[in-house]
């Protein structure tokens, strides 16, 4: 009963050890319940596909920065078109 946090209260630990035993499989229970819990909600929801979505997110990324790249290269362009220009304007 300590391991699953249901006790009832007519037996209970007295000495010290039995209180320490009782903490052990209290924490051991508590976790285990919670562990598996765990397992079960990921195998339900999901979220072992992470490295599936990371490389996805990583593609994106890589995407991205090479527009970035090309953005950038069409601004320099620009900018020396524009410069260019005022240049050669007549004062």
């Amino acid at each position: 009963m300590s391991a699953s946090t249901i006790g009832f209260g007519d037996h209970f630990p007295v000495t010290l050890g039995g209180r320490m035993v009782v903490a052990l499989m209290f924490y051991l229970g508590v976790g285990l319940v919670g562990f598996i819990g765990a397992l079960i909600a990921e195998r339900m929801l999901g979220f072992a596909d992470t490295n599936v979505k990371n490389r996805e997110l990583r593609q994106q990324n890589k995407d991205i920065l090479a527009h970035n790249k090309e953005l950038e290269k069409k601004l320099d362009l620009l900018m020396q078109r524009v410069e260019q220009a005022i240049e050669q304007r007549p004062r």
